[in-house]
């Protein structure tokens, strides 16, 4: 696609102004060609008939096509504002005008702005002056090229600043590592006391909660280390219940073992996830089928449903497609979905998934009956290091990392393509939403 071409969409309820509009612009345009003047990039011209609402996903389907300008109808089946208010999330470099016989402030005016449009046009100043509106478009493709230019320059400044956060990840694990070596030889000094050349105090699973640990660290400095493989270790770990073995124990050695395991757990944890943001550069992608990734994220987390007695409810519909995703970043995402539910006192976990044929997406809907998010805190959820949960009975010892729904939403939208967003009433439901695209660009 060729990013100078300027492509113009109008799109209107009135047939017959449809074409006459399109023919218009058709003819103002050779017009132009004719005299040898600018147009500024623009060469192509189409329309969308909106007759009913389900016409809306024809209007971004040309959009994925590479129209750039959209030329809106305010008052049609389905309101104008609405349709550009998904346009200016979804495509924030396309440019849109609306165009409205009326201007009434309220119905009309204030509902485009808040769309985002880039100006509203009164269709009485266009009638009969077909070269007036080309002048607007004129000044659109100069907005559209300006936006095209600062995505480009952003993008650029993105991909500089997450070089330098994933070498700044793989040397913050590292340091990590060697403090969480020491914490390790520390239990396993307290595990190992020697009296006249004997062993004591040898227990069974403390000794297997060690191997573990030192598996662990010895994948973790390995430099092409499976995420994959670290997941399989920390399950081990977690499966690991230390308190009966540690209970014949003097009252403080014994809470000084539990301090230290939990801040192992806390730090093999913030090592793990920025060891997954040090490595997103050297990832590969599958064509997978989605609710197979699923079914397996919820087959690792069974000890942990179980432990936190959450019921999961599985929704998926029928034809859902295969998608080309980096199934170990996905099942990542998954578990710390499912994770986020245990934590927040779910009693249900549903987890749907399905196919949207008309926007070619997957839909993966994460939703749990537990205590919800404070409307003070939903902005916040996917914000490194911002945590609720040390406030709650849900996690009492406050040692959540405040970075797996930061690092949940990075792995779905900068390496599979897709978003992750959140939504929540305190007291009712929290539901995480994850859309994928069926073809990775």
């Amino acid at each position: 696609m060729d990013e100078n071409v300027i492509k113009v969409l109008y799109v209107e309820d009135d047939e017959e102004r449809l074409e006459d509009i399109l023919n218009a612009l058709e003819n103002v345009k050779e017009k132009y060609e004719t005299e040898g003047r600018d147009l500024h990039g623009i060469r192509e011209f189409d329309g969308i008939l909106i007759s009913t609402k389900d016409d809306e996903a024809n209007v971004y389907k040309k959009i994925e096509e590479g129209f750039n300008i959209v030329l809106m109808d305010q008052r049609m089946p389905v309101r104008g504002s609405e349709i550009l208010t998904y346009i200016k999330e979804k495509y924030p470099v396309v440019v849109s005008f609306v165009l409205s016989a009326y201007a009434v402030f309220e119905d009309d005016i204030e509902p485009s702005i808040k769309a985002g449009i880039f100006d509203y046009i009164r269709k009485q100043d266009i009638d009969n002056n077909t070269e007036r509106l080309m002048d607007r478009l004129f000044e659109g493709a100069t907005e559209y090229k300006r936006r095209r230019e600062k995505i480009a320059y952003v993008e650029s400044l993105e991909k500089r600043v997450t070089t330098y956060l994933r070498h700044f990840a793989a040397g913050v694990a590292h340091h990590f590592n060697n403090d969480a070596s020491k914490i390790k030889s520390a239990l396993q000094g307290m595990v190992y006391k020697k009296a006249d050349g004997k062993e004591e105090g040898i227990f069974i699973d403390l000794k297997k909660y060690i191997a573990l640990l030192s598996e662990f660290y010895s994948v973790m400095e390995q430099e092409n280390c499976q995420i994959k493989e670290l997941d399989e270790i920390v399950s081990k770990i977690r499966k690991i219940d230390l308190g009966s073995e540690i209970e014949s124990l003097d009252e403080s050695l014994r809470w000084t073992i539990q301090a230290l395991s939990e801040a192992t757990e806390h730090i093999t944890s913030i090592v793990k996830d920025l060891r997954v943001y040090s490595q997103l550069d050297k990832l590969d992608f599958e064509e997978i089928w989605v609710y197979e990734g699923l079914d397996k994220s919820i087959s690792l987390a069974e000890e942990e449903l179980n432990n936190s007695k959450v019921n999961v409810i599985k929704n998926y519909s029928h034809g859902i497609s295969v998608a080309k995703l980096n199934p170990a970043t996905m099942n990542v995402v998954y578990s710390k979905i499912i994770t986020n539910a245990c934590e927040f006192e779910a009693k249900n976990l549903t987890v749907s998934a399905e196919y949207d044929k008309e926007l070619e997406k997957i839909r993966i809907i994460f939703e749990d009956d537990g205590r919800g998010i404070a409307k003070e805190d939903i902005n916040d959820v996917f914000t490194p290091f911002y945590t609720t949960k040390g406030k709650t009975s849900a996690t009492k010892d406050g040692k959540d990392t405040g970075l797996s729904m930061f690092v949940a939403k990075t792995l779905v939208e900068d390496i599979n393509k897709g978003r992750l967003y959140c939504e929540s009433e305190q007291g009712k439901y929290t539901r995480f939403i994850i859309e994928l695209p069926v073809k990775r660009q």
